[in-house]
């Protein structure tokens, strides 16, 4: 299946028709963005020791934090992109979804970025007229 048709499937499930930009999941928000919804709970978060955040932190129990991720791939030196946990690999692959896939999704989704004034209503809108215009590209 086109992965982009499949992307909106998911979507097209959610109750909230909500995106944000920037990061994997927002607890405060109860909201994620595109690629978010595709990876499993469990591995939106990672702990890490205060002081080492980049992205949206929930101060957690003995002095560590959790840290949703900002992205589903790490960059590598040298340019190589990878998956940014073996979980989240699982669920990408399983959806059928590559790297440069993934990538363009979060770049769609972030276009703008959180300073524009686009609500979560609108940039899922976006978003998903994006994946439509797509349903028949190869991926």
């Amino acid at each position: 299946m086109n992965s982009y048709r499949r992307l909106h499937e998911i979507l097209s499930k959610l109750d909230q028709k909500r995106l944000i930009p920037g990061t994997l999941w927002s607890s405060s928000l109860n909201c994620g963005c595109a690629m978010g919804y595709v990876v499993p709970e469990s591995e939106r978060m990672t702990w890490v020791v205060v002081g080492d955040l980049r992205g949206e932190a929930e101060r957690g129990e003995d002095g560590v934090e959790a840290f949703c991720y900002a992205s589903t791939i790490k960059p590598l030196f040298g340019g190589k992109r990878v998956w940014r946990t073996p979980g989240i690999q699982a669920a990408m692959e399983r959806e059928g979804f590559t790297i440069a896939f993934a990538d363009e999704i979060e770049t769609v989704n972030d276009d703008g970025g959180p300073d524009t004034g686009e609500e979560a209503e609108e940039r899922y809108a976006r978003v998903m007229a994006y994946l439509e215009a797509r349903f028949d590209e190869p991926v």
